[in-house]
């Protein structure tokens, strides 16, 4: 007999496929989430010539920008979001100390918290 232990977190009202064989499950997002998201990107996109980061630092935001930018669009699940928000955040870096950084790091993590 085999036990298999379940952590769901964040979530309201899901089924769960307990004890079936050869099951997927994803939890989808909002649209309040996605909309959280694409405000993240668009401010972004307009505070990032106020940033101060070293060229690494914008790069990799860059890129967690377009990981964002793709997850919303494809409403991906809330785990892919997420990550794709925790990575921006990560991405911040050497901006973080300036006014624009912090107040996209607020607007990060509002967002997931929000997920």
């Amino acid at each position: 007999m085999t036990n298999n232990n379940v952590h769901i977190s964040g979530s309201n009202n899901v089924n769960v496929a307990a004890g079936s064989k050869n099951v997927e499950q994803s939890v989808s997002v909002t649209q309040k989430q996605v909309q959280e998201a694409r405000n993240l990107v668009d401010a972004f996109r307009q505070m990032a010539p106020l940033l101060q980061m070293s060229e690494d630092d914008k790069a990799s935001a860059e890129g967690a920008v377009g990981e964002i930018e793709a997850a919303a669009h494809e409403g991906a699940s809330a785990g892919v979001l997420k990550s794709a928000v925790t990575s921006f955040i990560g991405a911040l870096g050497s901006a973080a100390g300036t006014g624009a950084g912090q107040a996209l790091l607020a607007l990060a993590q509002a967002a997931l918290l929000g997920m």
